[in-house]
């Protein structure tokens, strides 16, 4: 196992040590060093540098809430939902559980930000990523998953549609962890090299790296010509309004 996949794994186990059945009290604890949740609707903040989430085509962040099985649910407006999401993910989260953020609509995408990476799907240690996504991509037309994390170099990108992964790509430390389906015209747009399988042939890493395929910003610019850049939401003309935070797993 690689070194990157022990981090993976480390960083997820920590959070298979906190399973919902063995703390059945649980209750969604904020400390009082941390901001506290706020519901007054505010305009759409950006994220996406150092976090994993989700894209779901849908107008009705309800149905996505349902379908994530989120317990202890609390409104929440896009700063202090983020701001919780951020929170739990980078490990200051004492139960060691997803926080993530379910946003109001945006151009008729839901966001679900600080879900499980995308690498997750092949460590043994945990299916916590086809578990959360799973009855989301049965359930949407289109689900889109992205992971950008700078410290290791951490990128991925993931597309569904009509209940079937057509794409997943997911690399991180000069290691592609994952490579499944064709290459799409967004990623050619963009000028990424198109990889073959989990090996860098000759050449590729080089070219990987000089067409900026591991740079953090990747991700979110992709997740631009798939659906929305989370980078570009403060700029945008967006109504303000409130999200929803909770448990899962």
């Amino acid at each position: 196992m690689t070194w990157l996949r022990q981090w993976l794994a480390a960083w997820l186990s920590k959070r298979e040590r906190a399973a919902p059945d063995a703390c059945p009290a649980f209750a969604l604890r904020i400390p009082a060093d941390h901001p506290p949740l706020d519901d007054t609707p505010d305009h759409p903040a950006d994220f996406g540098l150092k976090a994993c989430w989700l894209a779901v085509k849908t107008a009705e962040p309800e149905q996505v809430l349902t379908l994530l099985k989120a317990q202890d649910v609390r409104r929440a407006n896009w700063q202090s939902g983020i701001d919780a999401a951020y929170w739990a993910c980078h490990e200051k989260y004492q139960e060691n559980i997803y926080v993530p953020f379910i946003s109001p609509p945006v151009r008729g995408w839901v966001f679900v930000v600080g879900v499980p990476p995308l690498e997750a799907a092949h460590l043994p240690t945990t299916q916590h990523f086809e578990t959360l996504t799973a009855p989301l991509v049965a359930h949407f037309p289109e689900v889109q998953a992205f992971g950008s994390y700078r410290v290791v170099d951490y990128v991925a990108w993931a597309k569904a549609v009509d209940g079937q992964w057509l794409r997943r790509f997911a690399y991180a430390d000069g290691e592609i962890l994952q490579n499944e389906g064709a290459q799409t015209a967004e990623e050619r747009q963009l000028g990424l090299t198109e990889l073959h399988g989990l090996e860098f042939a000759e050449g590729e890493f080089e070219a990987w790296v000089d067409c900026d395929g591991s740079d953090e910003f990747m991700p979110l610019k992709l997740a631009g010509l798939w659906s929305v850049n989370p980078d570009d939401l403060p700029e945008m003309d967006i109504a303000p309004g409130i999200g929803w935070v909770g448990r899962i797993f």
